[in-house]
């Protein structure tokens, strides 16, 4: 009789055990699945800004090229071109410098690139 006493008291201790092995499996499991959430959108956005700073590196080299448009977009992309004079100083004035600034957003309009250059009017 006492060995079925400790064999039932060691089955409910066998299943406290189980139980607290899975609780402390289905935590690592939800933290590794979040780890891997958090590394894809991170992955997500490096490739979102990386596309934004090749679209403004050619809008501005086509800014600097002499080219009108002021905006547009490309696929959830928008960009702007701003055209400032450079500088105000009188010895600059014949060279006719101007500052572009190229801005990128996202379709949420946050900006995620903006470059600037000073070039030579056209």
């Amino acid at each position: 009789m006492t060995a079925s006493v400790g064999s039932t008291a060691e089955r409910g201790f066998s299943v406290v055990e189980a139980l607290i092995a899975l609780a402390i499996i289905a935590a690592m499991a939800t933290a590794l699945i979040a780890t891997i959430a958090a590394d894809a959108h991170a992955r997500l956005m490096v490739r979102e800004r990386r596309t934004a700073l090749i679209l403004a590196q050619s809008q501005l080299d086509r800014a600097r090229a002499g080219a009108t448009d002021e905006s547009g977009q490309w696929l959830d992309l928008s960009w702007h071109v701003e055209r400032d004079g450079y500088g105000g100083a009188e010895a600059f004035a014949h060279n006719r410098l101007v500052q572009l600034t190229v801005t990128v957003e996202d379709a949420g309009h946050h900006p995620l690139v903006h470059l600037s250059t000073v070039a030579l009017a056209p």
